[in-house]
């Protein structure tokens, strides 16, 4: 793990946890035995209610133990001592005094591993945002790497070596996606194409395809400090999905280049945190109106059209938080609802 942090081929790992603690520290561990030594972990918690940041700093501390019931992934992680050496910080506005305070941004990069608790859930950009902000302030070389994981992932003790090797100037990288309940299986090469006219999202599985990428994963995505510059923070109006998509569309028409990492390996649970159901719908089809009114405004009637026919199916399968959530969702958008709205 990194100790000193002027170095180009540092590669800082951004872990945004929401209610998922056991997800969070089986990705660390995968982290700490990386085959790649040079990067430090900056761990944010958005203020989960159910005592993640509580759990997660025991687990630091030592007092509770990874447990890996799958042989295929216990068989990757190798005894360490305990403790873990850990900055937490925790305020107020957390969010805030952070990449404001010059004390804290001197200090940030000292410590091989920090935790910051936002005290308020800021979504996934929101949230994710906090260390890109911070990483953009203090004094760090412009080709040094920022990997976005998420929490339910585990990744392979190479990965973060093959993402070490990449010197594009401006790019936007994702990587292979295989499943953690079935490890051998690839799930898609971290990147997606989607028919434009109905917002079909089809995952890139072929590496014919590996040129024709409309955005990066943003669970396991790496990116560097040039291009975050050059391209901006995430988009914080979405909350929830959409936001890598208008990222990464972004990042296109900035002649910032969209690629495809296929031998680094990172295997996912797949939305543990926020599951498959009302709110997963809810603002996937409310951002994807957002984002389609904001980047291909001539496809918005087609996709409204489509988003009925999906609301149609719903009912007709009896499915109906998930219809209910494609209504709300699409009703939500014609307000102007964006950022996080409350549900009930």
């Amino acid at each position: 793990m990194a100790l000193n942090n002027n170095f180009v081929d540092t590669i800082y790992v951004v872990i945004l946890n929401y209610n998922s603690w056991q997800d969070t520290i089986e990705c660390v561990e995968s982290l700490l035995n990386s085959t790649y030594k040079n990067f430090q972990i900056i761990l944010l918690d958005n203020k989960s209610p159910n005592d993640s940041e509580k759990k997660i700093r025991h687990y630091f501390e030592g007092s509770i133990d990874t447990q890996i019931n799958a042989s295929f992934f216990n068989a990757k992680i190798k005894k360490r001592n305990a403790p873990l050496p850990y900055k937490f910080y925790n305020n107020e506005n957390a969010h805030t005094e952070i990449v404001l305070n010059e004390s804290i941004k001197s200090n940030f990069l000292k410590y091989p591993i920090i935790f910051i608790q936002t005290n308020e859930n800021l979504g996934f950009a929101g949230g994710n945002n906090v260390a890109l902000n911070v990483l953009l302030s203090a004094t760090i070389p412009d080709r040094a790497k920022v990997f976005l994981l998420n929490p339910d992932t585990f990744i392979e003790t190479n990965c973060l070596e093959e993402l070490s090797q990449i010197t594009n100037d401006f790019f936007i990288a994702g990587c292979a996606i295989k499943k953690y309940e079935d490890p051998l299986k690839l799930s898609f090469y971290g990147g997606y194409r989607f028919f434009k006219p109905f917002g079909i999202i089809r995952p890139i599985t072929n590496l014919r395809n590996r040129n024709k990428v409309d955005y990066i994963y943003g669970g396991a995505l790496l990116t560097n400090i040039q291009t975050l510059r050059k391209n901006g923070l995430l988009p914080s109006e979405y909350f929830l999905y959409w936001e890598e998509t208008d990222w990464s569309y972004k990042a296109q028409r900035e002649s910032i280049e969209l690629f495809l990492a296929e031998k680094a390996v990172v295997y996912d649970k797949v939305g543990t945190s926020t599951g498959r159901g009302y709110l997963a719908h809810y603002y996937y089809i409310r951002n994807g109106l957002k984002f389609y009114s904001k980047y291909l405004k001539h496809y918005l009637p087609t996709l409204i059209a489509f988003n009925v026919l999906r609301f149609l199916n719903k009912l007709r399968k009896g499915e109906w938080q998930s219809a209910k959530a494609i209504f709300d969702g699409s009703k939500d958008y014609f307000r102007g609802k964006e950022g996080y709205t409350p549900i009930g």
